[in-house]
């Protein structure tokens, strides 16, 4: 019992050292491998700063050579396009001209026209205002002979209408003191009346 505790002991101590062991010789293989990655990843970058370095040169200047490209091209772009604004400048400035012209020709003959116009619109509007300061004194003479006759109408018509009022008027106050008259005699009876029968059942 005691050989088989020591041995079970023993076994355990060997397994922890081997285990221990094997984890030494892969710790030292994972260290090797990682510091060989890492030289070779140094050497990487190395290389990639090299070749970034070449290439933002070479991209320097082709932006360089682009930008004085552009610039000539500009400039020869803008140069054809202001000669070009100055020749449809002077073709609309000639076209301009000639309307210009054209219209004050012909505000002149519309001005001489319109003088005309006028002379001859004075002359009938004359004409005109004669025949009607005649026209409208006979409408006038017409328009005060009929007022007078419709003022005699009116006041024949004015003085028939009061007398028909004033008749009816009295017939409705007639009626109004017949009606009042018998509403007071026949008040008096009632009253009468009840006075007699108060009397009666008084005694």
């Amino acid at each position: 019992r005691i050989q088989r505790v020591w041995r079970s002991s023993y076994n355990r101590r060997t397994a922890v050292v081997r285990t221990q062991k094997r984890e030494r010789l892969a710790a030292t293989k994972i260290q090797a491998r990682y510091r060989g990655f890492m030289v070779v990843r140094r050497r990487q970058n190395a290389a990639a700063t090299s070749i970034q370095r070449l290439m933002r040169g070479f991209l320097v200047r082709m932006v360089h050579h682009r930008r004085r490209a552009a610039t000539r091209i500009q400039r020869h772009s803008r140069g054809f396009l202001c000669r070009r604004m100055m020749l449809r400048k002077l073709q609309a400035a000639i076209v301009i001209q000639r309307f210009a012209r054209g219209k004050l020709a012909r505000n002149r003959v519309q001005a001489r026209r319109k003088q005309f116009n006028d002379s001859a619109l004075l002359l009938q509007c004359a004409w005109r205002r004669k025949q009607a300061y005649k026209t409208t004194s006979d409408l006038r003479a017409i328009k005060r002979e009929k007022e007078a006759r419709e003022a005699s109408a009116c006041t024949i018509q004015r003085v028939f209408r009061g007398q028909q009022g004033r008749r009816r008027f009295a017939g409705i106050r007639q009626a109004h003191m017949a009606e009042e008259n018998e509403h007071a005699s026949a008040t008096r009876i009632q009253s009468a009346f009840r006075c007699h029968r108060a009397r009666r059942q008084v005694a």
